[in-house]
């Protein structure tokens, strides 16, 4: 993170998940998430920024997340985001 005070701040983290057994024994793959954010303050107001997950990483684009039929599905185990790119911003005031 770096941040000037009372100005604006900009963060940037990015994470490694290594393989790991499933409960069933199965490996599976590694993966990284990055994301960044951002805020600007003007006075009592300040606006913000988020990006999480960057690099779209889901498990939905490595395997069905569900195999057998729709009326009776067996789902996979999660390991790993499944919600993908996120973009999310806002405003907050401060009195």
């Amino acid at each position: 993170m770096y941040e000037e005070e009372d100005k604006w701040r900009i963060a940037y983290e990015l994470f490694y998940t290594g393989r790991q057994q499933l409960s069933s024994g199965e490996k599976v793959r590694d993966y990284w998430v990055m994301g960044i954010s951002g805020e600007r303050k003007f006075g009592h107001l300040s606006l913000f920024v988020n990006f999480e997950n960057l690099l779209d990483t889901r498990q939905s684009r490595w395997e069905p997340m569900y195999t057998s039929s729709v009326q009776r599905p067996d789902f996979r185990e999660i390991y790993t985001p499944l919600d993908g790119f996120i973009f999310n911003g806002g405003f907050r005031v401060t009195l």
